[in-house]
């Protein structure tokens, strides 16, 4: 007679042979089953670029033995992801009804940027796979001429910086100051300014400007002096400097930084 079934199990015995004209007494057949090989299912989940869910990405089948746990070793390696604990004790069922959901966390990475001088953009920390936007930065007298390496349109897996290029421009934008000597004091007052556009680089000599008209200029009490000449200077608009040396002097100009030129009064 044929052995009995049992879904996940292998009996010792296919079929056990019984001579029924010899038998004259109660016969006892012991058929031994053992867990079989039998199937489960492993599902991959990845989490989302933009939340925190997770995605089925991969479905693959297993093999085990009835009752046996599935063990480690089930998670799979992902370029970008970081696989979190799955309980391994979990038993396969005989009908090969089990399922074993391992999810994947997508790893942070950061685009440094190097502005190479520029401003107005920032750095970006965020998952792999992630969209990147950056914004242009800028840089006084040069156009932002893009990233090397290029920008990429998502998050790599791994840390990653990018320098900025630049080109100049053909020209920029300077300021000159006009300071009018104080009549009760050595000190100087506001008396105007310009805007001019120069080449990159170019320099100016302070007397270049003893002439210049601008509003708000008093010619008849006022006249620039070279005794009294304020030291040119090309800085920010935050900082003040001055030197009297009876000197022209010439400084390389830069976009948005002011000179500073006195006139004293007669």
């Amino acid at each position: 007679m044929t052995s009995p079934t049992v879904v996940g199990y292998t009996p010792d015995r296919a079929t056990v042979e019984l001579d029924y004209t010899a038998i004259n007494e109660d016969v006892t057949e012991t058929v031994i089953y053992k867990p079989a090989e039998v199937s489960f299912t492993v599902k991959h989940y990845q989490q989302n670029t933009d939340n925190d869910n997770y995605t089925l990405a991969d479905t693959e089948t297993r093999t085990g033995y009835t009752e046996s746990v599935v063990g480690a070793g089930l998670a799979k390696t992902y370029e970008g992801f970081t696989a979190l604990l799955y309980d391994t004790t979990t038993k396969i069922a005989a009908d090969g009804s089990t399922e074993v959901e391992i999810y994947y966390d997508r790893n942070y990475y950061l685009l440094n940027l190097d502005l190479a001088g520029g401003w107005g953009a920032d750095p970006i920390y965020a998952r792999y796979g992630a969209v990147i936007s950056l914004s242009s930065p800028t840089k006084s007298g040069y156009t932002f001429a893009g990233w090397t390496p290029e920008a990429p349109a998502n998050m790599p897996a791994e840390n990653k910086t990018l320098k900025a290029n630049w080109t100049a421009k053909d020209s920029v934008d300077y300021t000159v100051v006009f300071w009018y000597q104080n009549a009760n004091d050595d000190g100087y007052s506001y008396a105007g300014s310009i805007t001019q556009s120069a080449t990159p680089g170019a320099s100016k000599s302070s007397g270049d400007f003893r002439s210049t008209d601008f509003t708000g200029r008093d010619a008849s009490h006022f006249t620039y002096r070279g005794q009294r000449l304020l030291h040119p200077q090309y800085l920010h608009p935050d900082v003040q400097g001055r030197q009297d040396d009876g000197e022209d002097h010439q400084r390389q100009l830069s976009a948005g930084h002011p000179w500073q030129l006195p006139h004293q009064g007669w």
